[in-house]
């Protein structure tokens, strides 16, 4: 308890609840078959999941999606970069499965990421909205 007070106090956010190790073939496979046109960079051979909600949590804690669009100064790919360095700047929350998604069609970066039950969900850093991949999108890189 001690020690979840001065890590809330630091981050502005506790840690992560219910996390569970990712299987990376079984990842790394979910990947491949939701998203075949795809090419995955998978910088890591560890990942964690998360329940939906704890995602959901630190999307909603992040202020990405009060910054001000400015094409090509700020826009959709400085939105994903934003959003995945909030959850990269606090050590447990940077091994959970989340990352960015290139999309071809239409032409967008946005985020992404993989729930406790590997399903696999699309995040709009510009709004925070979350959702599951439209089947109209091209996807192009998924870097995570």
């Amino acid at each position: 308890m001690c020690f979840n007070y001065f890590y809330k106090r630091r981050y502005g956010i506790s840690k992560p609840k219910q996390v569970v190790d990712a299987d990376y073939s079984i990842l790394r496979s979910k990947l491949q078959s939701e998203f075949p046109k795809a090419h995955l960079l998978l910088s890591d051979w560890e990942y964690k999941l998360a329940p939906f909600t704890e995602y959901e949590r630190l999307i909603r804690w992040s202020l990405t999606d009060k910054n001000k669009y400015i094409k090509e100064s700020y826009d959709c790919d400085d939105f994903s970069f934003s959003l995945m360095g909030d959850f990269h700047q606090i050590p447990e929350w940077g091994s959970l499965a989340f990352g960015i998604f290139w999309l071809l069609t239409p032409a967008h970066a946005v985020n992404m990421f993989v729930d406790d039950e590997y399903k696999v969900w699309v995040v709009e850093p510009q709004t925070d909205n979350i959702f599951k991949f439209p089947k109209d999108w091209v996807e192009d890189l998924v870097m995570m």
